[in-house]
């Protein structure tokens, strides 16, 4: 029989989330959704519109389960660099 050891950490690390995301068309315009692991949107996945005119809007309601850091719209937090 074999033994494991494992060490007691009082502060243990947050276990790592990997967030997928996808590039959908739609007509002239392209959309950043959240999927699955099978490449399919989650509900409130949506996340970016981006138009021909070269502009782009954040779309509000997403999830808070997706694990994204949300505005109180429940829009991407953004920051400028």
């Amino acid at each position: 029989m074999r033994t494991k050891f494992e060490i007691y950490d009082a502060e243990p690390e947050e276990p790592e989330r990997t967030v997928t995301f996808r590039l959908m068309k739609s007509g002239d315009s392209v959309e950043l959704f959240v999927v699955d692991s099978n490449g399919r949107p989650v509900p409130c996945g949506g996340i970016l519109f981006l138009t021909p005119e070269r502009s782009g809007k954040l779309l509000k309601g997403v999830s808070k389960d997706l694990g994204i850091l949300l505005d109180e719209n429940g829009c991407l937090k953004l920051t400028k660099v």
